[in-house]
């Protein structure tokens, strides 16, 4: 996995190494397995983030460069109303088949706390923010392609929690216009 900081202005472009989540991979697992749904489209091989995932997909070792690509289209297509966060790309395994989760999540700020021994047998409280964070908050996740490649195109599940009415208008901007042969439904 590697994950990119993105943001409305580009000052928020942040390219960030290839990391693996180790103790940390069940909940990145947890946070794609929640996604539950979207809009289903058959993926043309058209597009750029098409040719970037494949050229992945034969060789891993072009997996940061080609994900920087990724990160740097998502920010130009991202639009000053949105909110900071980090751009996601996973490469997944099942089956014997490779899937790829390009996720956007917002950054959200958490009050953390921990207690020490006060006055009289309280305790006694220290708070403080985490700015930038992962959260098991669905809401956080607010745009989701699950992407399975095929010799020609590949099937792609889209959610867009801002604006689920006009999924395809966004992902239709970031993945290429020729990535949408159709929907087909909501599943």
């Amino acid at each position: 996995m590697v994950f990119h900081l993105v943001g409305p202005n580009p000052e928020n472009f942040v390219r960030l190494e290839e990391l693996r989540p180790g103790r940390f991979a069940n909940f990145f697992i947890d946070r794609i397995r929640s996604i539950g749904g979207g809009a289903q489209y058959e993926f043309s091989d058209a597009s750029s983030t098409h040719t970037r995932l494949a050229r992945i997909a034969k060789d891993p070792t072009v997996f940061q460069e080609e994900s920087e690509k990724l990160a740097d289209d998502f920010q130009r297509q991202h639009g000053g109303s949105a909110a900071t966060g980090a751009f996601l790309v996973f490469m997944l395994s099942s089956g014997g088949k490779t899937f790829f989760a390009l996720l956007k999540y917002d950054d959200e700020t958490v009050l953390a706390y921990a207690f020490e021994e006060g006055k009289g047998g309280r305790k006694r409280v220290r708070l403080d923010a985490i700015e930038r964070t992962f959260v098991q908050n669905r809401a956080a996740l607010q745009k989701v392609a699950l992407i399975e490649l095929k010799r020609k195109g590949g099937n792609l599940l889209v959610l867009d929690r801002q604006n689920p009415q006009k999924v395809a208008r966004y992902f239709e901007g970031f993945l290429g216009d020729e990535a949408f042969e159709g929907g087909k439904g909501e599943g």
